[in-house]
This record gives structure tokens, sequence and C-alpha cells, in this order.
């Protein structure tokens, strides 16, 4: 499935294209809580893919009017869940046009239960937070290419639960600025367990992956 409309450029809205290696052919976004849930999708290892803009979903209104609409993003996840067809919009958009969101949302609600998918709106109340925060900070390291080996001896000297400063703590300083993208790229690749809720720095609670 390839996006079925092209977001153009446009004057009173933020739009672009996110830097993407799931998003089959690009992750459009037209608003900025688009652009950090694709964020969030890009940063969670159970997304396969997912396609922005991907289909039409036409429906008829109560007076009988016929309408098209777009929802904005459809997920693919690798780990058993059915896929996902969501809006992303903020509270007040959906507040001062209701009556069009209810009747847009029940014929996408409609489809996806048609075709085995969900169907969730999302807003900047579930969206926006310090998981996210953390997401736009990890995301580069966990696209980085990091050395095997590297990998490895840190994860070696990870025996419990502890912090970043104290893990490096023994290293010189220049080394430490070495390994502290190792150690991050690490956490964003869920090989190491970290409180993604809370903030994330130096002192921030570390464990080896997998421990209770």
């Amino acid at each position: 499935m390839q996006p079925v409309r092209k977001i153009g450029k446009s004057h009173r809205a933020v739009n672009g294209t996110l830097v993407s290696s799931r998003a089959v052919g690009g992750a459009q976004f037209e608003s900025t809580l688009e652009r950090d849930f694709y964020t969030l999708l890009e940063f969670d290892p159970a997304v396969e893919s997912y396609v922005t803009q991907p289909l039409q979903i036409m429906f008829r209104t109560p007076s009988g009017a016929r309408r098209r609409y777009t929802p904005d993003t459809l997920v693919h996840y690798l780990d058993g869940r059915r896929p996902g067809l969501f809006e992303v919009k903020y509270v007040e958009d959906v507040r001062q046009k209701r009556m069009e969101m209810a009747w847009r949302f029940r014929a996408a609600a409609d489809h996806a239960r048609q075709q085995g998918w969900t169907f969730t709106l999302v807003t900047e109340k579930a969206l926006r937070g310090q998981f996210l925060e953390n997401a736009r900070f990890l995301l580069p390291f966990a696209r980085r290419v990091v050395d095997a080996d590297r990998r490895q001896v840190l994860l070696g000297w990870l025996l419990s639960e502890t912090t970043p400063r104290a893990l490096l703590e023994g290293l010189p300083t220049m080394e430490r600025g070495q390994w502290l993208p190792v150690l991050w790229h690490l956490v964003a690749t869920r090989a190491i367990g970290c409180d993604l809720q809370s903030p994330l720095n130096m002192d921030a609670r570390i464990w080896p992956a997998g421990a209770p």
C-alpha cells in the first residue's frame, strides 16, 4: 500500500517529511503533532511499517451528502497486534469540528472493523510527555552503527542496576565521550533497560535487559 494523497506545501501549517526507515512512500506530516506521532512509530520496536495518508473512505452524512475522508496513518506491527488505522488531531480541532469529525471517525471505525483493523484517535494528550522527549533524544542513537566489540564490552560491564555516571566513572574523561554514544544506542535499542517515562540523564536508572 502506498500513500493515496500527497501533502503539499502550506503557509498555514508545519509540514514536511520525517526521515524514516519504516514509512512506505515516506513519512509525510502536516502538523508538528503528526511529526511527533511518526517519531514514536520510528522508535517503537514493535512497529514493522506504516503508511501515511493510506486510503480514502467514502461515507454519507446524516443529510445524505457524500463525503471523502483520508485517515492519517495505517500501522503494521511485529508483535501480533492487528493493523491500526490512526487519526492524529489536536483536541481543540476535534472540539471545533466535532460533528464533522464524528462522521469521519465513525466511517473510519466501520472501515477498520471490516478490514480486521483497529481505529484510534490520537491527540496531544496521549502523545506529548517525557516518553516523546526521550524518543527524540534516543532515535538518532538507535540508527547509529555501533562497533560490535564495544557493544559486548559495555554490556559485560552492566551487571546490575546502576546509572550511566556510575557505569562509566572509572574511565578517563576522553574515553567516556567515546563510550556514551554506545550506551545510549543500547538503551535506544532496548539492549539496556531504562525507565523511558523518566528523564534521561547521567543519573537515570539503567539495568541489564531482561532483569526483573
